[in-house]
């Protein structure tokens, strides 16, 4: 009987987060855009992906927790927080994922609020003046009240919910899409990507790590190098998360 009230709860709240608290807006038919992102941003993330990235001409979206800088013992190993600056100069964006890394859900209202100021604070040591205009859920968790308190700090939010964005979309529960090796799914994601050249949309791709062997939550450097290439080849507009949306929402310019 428990099992079955938390999964009703469970289910309310998804329709409560996916109904409330939106941010909508609407993306044009004849939108075709391509966006790579990460999350946690370990060292090869910020290393090897970008330089993937950058030898297709194209730029990522990096969303950052501080408090994972320079963290002795993860694994995947950690970026550092020296590169920050480098990757924004050369045209990344760098996006917030909390500071503690933490299920958001998890945390009162104030708490949240409290770790998203002191991300944006490690942020502006990082990068003074910078203000980031993105954010995703760690582990893709959120509710209706993660997503009123992440509104008041930033343009948009992206989750983990599988698909294209297409038509009136919700700017603070960007659909995207996983690129996990360990799924063993290069076909699909490459049939994604002519998808948006084909119909339009926007395809926001995800992973952790590039790098061989990968983690369960990464890829290896041959695979994130065949959708990068591409998704340039298609013709598609490759653009960070940020920019994206200050083209396809310029009212919500001011919304962080």
């Amino acid at each position: 009987m428990l099992w079955r009230l938390e999964r009703i709860a469970a289910g309310l709240n998804e329709a409560a987060t996916r109904r409330f608290a939106t941010r909508t807006t609407r993306l044009p038919a004849d939108a075709h855009y391509i966006s790579f992102s990460f999350d946690d941003c370990p060292l090869s993330a910020t290393t090897t992906g970008r330089d993937i990235l950058e030898a297709a001409g194209a730029r990522g979206t990096f969303y950052l927790a501080g408090g994972l800088a320079d963290a002795p013992g993860l694994n995947p190993v950690s970026f550092e927080a020296g590169s920050v600056p480098d990757l924004r100069a050369a045209g990344h964006e760098i996006a917030c994922h909390t500071y503690g890394h933490v299920r958001a859900p998890d945390l009162t209202a104030a708490s949240l609020a409290a770790d998203l100021t002191r991300n944006t604070a490690w942020l502006e040591g990082a990068l003074p003046g910078y203000r980031a205009e993105s954010f995703s859920y760690p582990y893709g968790a959120t509710s209706l009240a993660v997503k009123r308190v992440v509104g008041r700090h930033y343009r948009n939010a992206r989750s983990t919910l599988e698909g294209i964005n297409s038509g009136s979309i919700d700017l603070l529960l960007l659909k995207a899409t996983r690129i996990y090796e360990r799924l063993g799914n290069l076909p699909h994601l490459l049939e994604q990507i002519a998808k948006v050249r084909d119909e339009g949309g926007w395809l926001i791709f995800y992973t952790h790590d590039v790098e061989e062997p990968p983690s369960p939550y990464g890829c290896t450097p041959r695979m994130f190098r065949q959708l990068v290439e591409a998704s340039v080849a298609s013709g598609c507009n490759v653009l960070p998360v940020r920019d994206v949306v200050r083209s396809i929402a310029p009212e919500h310019a001011s919304a962080a």
